[in-house]
């Protein structure tokens, strides 16, 4: 199945063309742009062509609803349909390191201070939560050793298939340097490279996800989450969000 958004500026008309092939082959979309012109200032905001993230956050809370919505019309009316030989599990084919949680339990957002009910990661060393450049705030540190602690909480109530703890970082092609990500009190490590790889280099700077998956035998294996930077000396390590569910 393709779905289809149309995101653009309220101020600028979508070519009706656009329409005419969605409904020709009959995909499915969401004219973000109808609803935006309902209440402009609230669901467009400033920014022009380029809105600010949490406008691209409410898009993409309406695509998640309205995919929501089609697969109960979907399960509802199940019994009455043939089987479809297409429809697979959304998220069980992705690679442990894509997954995400959909429904945090524990959140950290540095553009959102306040989301983890107003409870800082603990600093060992000189993270600091600032903006290295205008409107892009993290949590940031250039002391090799500097470690930041993320107290986490893991839905006890879904399946061991739904955890997750998820770490969205900069990566870039300058200035950047590694990290390790450790549940605690597990000690299950990984290692977060903060510059491109050779055969993935670009000359842009965008925040990736990562995503770790608790022990099977117990979620309590990942109740924290330490990131400890490795250097090198003259680099830095930029975290922006922490989740868990």
């Amino acid at each position: 199945m393709i779905f289809g958004l149309i995101p653009a500026p309220v101020h600028c008309p979508v070519p009706p063309v656009i329409f005419q092939v969605l409904q020709h082959y009959k995909m499915p979309y969401v004219d973000y742009r109808s609803l935006a012109l309902q209440d402009e200032p609230r669901l467009w905001g400033p920014g022009g062509h380029h809105p600010r993230w949490s406008t691209h956050q409410q898009m993409a809370d309406l695509i998640a609803f309205s995919w929501g919505h089609a697969w109960d019309m979907y399960a509802s009316a199940s019994a009455s349909l043939p089987p479809h030989p297409s429809l697979t599990p959304p998220l069980g084919k992705l690679p442990p390191d894509k997954q995400f949680c959909v429904w945090p339990v524990s959140m950290y957002s540095a553009y959102r201070p306040q989301s983890a009910g107003g409870v800082p990661p603990r600093a060992k060393g000189n993270w600091t939560l600032s903006e290295d450049r205008p409107g892009k705030p993290g949590w940031i540190t250039t002391q090799v050793g500097a470690r930041l602690v993320f107290d986490l909480k893991m839905n006890a109530s879904i399946p061991y298939a739904g955890h997750a703890v998820t770490v969205a970082y900069l990566r870039s092609y300058t200035s950047l340097g590694k990290a390790m990500v450790r549940c605690l009190p597990s000690g299950a490590a990984h290692h977060l490279e903060g510059l491109w790889r050779k055969e993935e280099y670009r000359r842009e700077s965008v925040t990736e996800v990562f995503s770790i998956r608790p022990s099977i035998e117990n979620i309590k294996t990942c109740n924290g989450l330490e990131i400890e930077f490795l250097g090198p000396v003259g680099s830095k390590f930029k975290v922006t969000a922490v989740a868990s569910c």
